[in-house]
């Protein structure tokens, strides 16, 4: 018989007891945790409990049974059916079905989706999960979608574009940040100096802006930190290579013995080392400018994280460490000093020695 014909004749007793029992031996098997089977029957729940709502056979106003699709859902879960699990959760989502119980749904699907790296599906249910839970915090979704699922390059296009239009929160600064600063290790071999050094730059814009969004975020500062510290690392190396080039220029340098060929030579070596010797003047610049931003943003860090109660142990790990970086600079610029500026000497020399101190 047809639905029709059972509803004009009132036995809707029978499909209403088919429902019952199909959900009764769901619930059974959903709690003895045999998933499969859970699965396989709340599958004909959900179905007869449709044709019982959109019949109008339950004396309910739903327009379905929002129990009967949670358990679907639940057991397709747990049964490592996932598309079922998304059909099922995704239908509560579009009906704007939820409370506090069913946000991890509401989480699964939209990781789901990254998975999948279907962009138009992820959106749309991202807009949905913030509409039904406006104080979640959804970036984190946004945060590893991107993570998974772009290239370098193409996360440097969206980094570009969104911090042109002002749309990045501080979390989406350190999220590109952490992406410039650990750049995959295919895509590095590819990279020449002046790229990495680019890149290097990109990250410390990023951690700078991020340190701006919260100024009472001392992790934040510390990583701005951090970044003037390697990029100061790179022109050291420069610097020292520069040295040792100019070394080597001096010991290999032999006087020319003939009177007429000597003003030529000398002129020669002396053009040479003192294109070396500009290298490093070049250098001497930003090697300090990188100094003192280590030390502004890392000391910033310090004052943060040194009277804030509760540190977790990232912010502890950056308080330890932040002593050591500030003793280092500060040694920098006082044997910069040395011999040049005895005020200037006294002040690094103070600070050096109350970094020092606190180290641990």
């Amino acid at each position: 018989p047809t639905f029709k014909m059972v509803k004009d004749n009132n036995a809707t007793d029978g499909p209403v007891n088919i429902f019952s029992s199909t959900f009764k031996d769901g619930v059974r098997t959903f709690n003895t945790k045999v998933w499969d089977s859970a699965s396989y029957y709340f599958k004909f729940a959900v179905t007869y409990s449709d044709y019982l709502f959109q019949n109008k056979w339950l004396k309910s106003e739903a327009p379905f049974d929002t129990t009967s699709i949670l358990y679907a859902g639940y057991s397709a879960q747990n049964a490592l059916k996932v598309d079922d699990a998304i059909k099922y959760y995704a239908r509560l989502m579009d009906n704007k079905v939820a409370d506090a119980n069913y946000i991890e749904l509401y989480k699964y699907v939209l990781l789901q989706y990254i998975k999948k790296n279907d962009k138009a599906t992820f959106e749309k249910y991202l807009a949905v999960s913030k509409v039904a839970y406006p104080k979640e915090n959804w970036e984190d979704y946004e945060i590893e979608f991107v993570n998974k699922n772009f290239s370098l390059k193409d996360k440097v296009a969206l980094y570009d574009k969104e911090d042109a239009a002002g749309t990045l929160s501080g979390a989406k600064y350190l999220q590109y940040a952490d992406v410039f600063v650990n750049i995959p290790k295919d895509d590095k071999a590819k990279m020449d100096s002046l790229t990495l050094d680019q890149y290097q730059h990109k990250a410390l814009n990023a951690f700078k802006k991020a340190a701006a969004k919260d100024t009472t975020d001392g992790i934040a500062y510390f990583n701005v930190g951090i970044i003037y510290y390697n990029i100061y690392g790179v022109y050291d190396d420069r610097a020292i290579e520069n040295r040792k080039a100019l070394q080597e220029l001096n010991t290999n340098h032999s006087v020319e013995k003939d009177p007429k060929k000597k003003p030529a030579a000398e002129a020669k070596f002396k053009e040479q080392t003192d294109a070396v010797k500009k290298l490093n003047q070049d250098l001497d610049k930003p090697m300090t400018e990188s100094v003192d931003g280590c030390i502004v943003y890392i000391e910033k860090s310090y004052n943060i994280l040194k009277d804030k109660k509760d540190l977790n142990s990232v912010e502890k790990s950056c308080l330890r460490k932040s002593v050591d970086f500030l003793a280092n600079m500060y040694a920098i610029k006082r044997d910069k000093a040395r011999g040049k500026d005895p005020k200037a000497y006294d002040v690094y020399d103070a600070k050096y020695n109350f970094y020092d101190k606190l180290h641990k």
